[in-house]
């Protein structure tokens, strides 16, 4: 994997789960998605790797945190 490749902005993993980036924003704030994450001037990312185990966490399990959360 190239090294660009290795993090996904915070726009990418909002795109992945399918809410909108400010809820991403919120949630993080919130510890409800409290993955680490690389904090850059105007900037968050996040490493693919982690936010794939994550994901892949929730999807063996129950979803309903992601779902009774989702914005429009």
């Amino acid at each position: 994997m190239k090294k660009e490749e290795q993090y996904m902005s915070a726009l990418e993993v909002a795109k992945k789960i399918g809410i909108h980036v400010a809820t991403l924003h919120r949630w993080r704030k919130e510890g409800k998605f409290n993955i680490p994450h690389i904090k850059l001037p105007h900037k968050i990312l996040y490493e693919r790797e982690i936010v794939e185990a994550f994901l892949k966490s929730k999807t063996e399990g129950d979803l309903s945190a992601f779902n009774s959360q989702k914005t429009i």
